[in-house]
């Protein structure tokens, strides 16, 4: 089966997200990192005037299976998100990449000879971590809760050792959850001798 490409051409048709694709999108001064550090390079859409890069994948492309974890794309949510299906944007056609387009391809100049336009979300999701770390630091993993913690959020507590044997460890959870859960900060000696600090 051939991949999918654009129309031919220099102009613009509409694409619906969660029609033939998920769409994610992020910030346009993603655009450059992208293209300097992706592994696994496909082409994306640069709207400089939405301020908005995009990328094409498969339909469920940010669950499992498709994603080794689904977490991986929680870590760079605040920076990266999946469009809401229905949700339209611009689609330039393919022959639309020179700068003075907007909206635009930005296709890296070792693949201008094949051209990928739908990204592998196992890679996508890594190359865009790298990319986002211009803008901030990924999210880490609450060990309360399911939810991303950023680092403004974030609290090391102690975890106390479990009637099966567990040991007490040291665990970064979101500062709401230590709250709920009565997880103290370690302060004195005895709190890191507790965890064997």
């Amino acid at each position: 089966m051939e991949a999918w490409k654009p129309p031919p051409g220099t102009g613009v048709t509409t694409l619906t997200a969660g029609e033939h694709w998920d769409i994610v999108s992020g910030p346009a001064s993603m655009s450059p990192p992208y293209v300097s550090n992706a592994f696994e390079h496909v082409a994306h859409i640069l709207h400089a005037a939405q301020d908005q890069c995009t990328w094409l994948i498969p339909l469920g492309g940010t669950a499992a299976p498709r994603t080794p974890d689904p977490f991986y794309w929680a870590e760079i949510s605040r920076y990266i998100a999946p469009l809401p299906h229905g949700t339209v944007i611009d689609l330039p056609h393919a022959s639309r990449t020179d700068a003075e387009h907007d909206p635009r391809w930005v296709v890296a100049p070792k693949d201008q000879g094949s051209v990928a336009y739908v990204a592998d979300p196992r890679w996508l999701v890594g190359d865009l971590a790298v990319a986002t770390l211009h803008l901030g630091r990924p999210a880490e993993r609450c060990e309360a809760c399911p939810e991303p913690i950023w680092p403004e959020d974030r609290v090391s507590v102690v975890i106390p050792a479990r009637p099966s044997g567990r040991v007490a460890h040291l665990a970064t959870v979101h500062r709401a959850c230590a709250e709920r859960h009565d997880l103290k900060t370690p302060v004195t000696d005895a709190d890191w001798a507790e965890v064997g600090l």
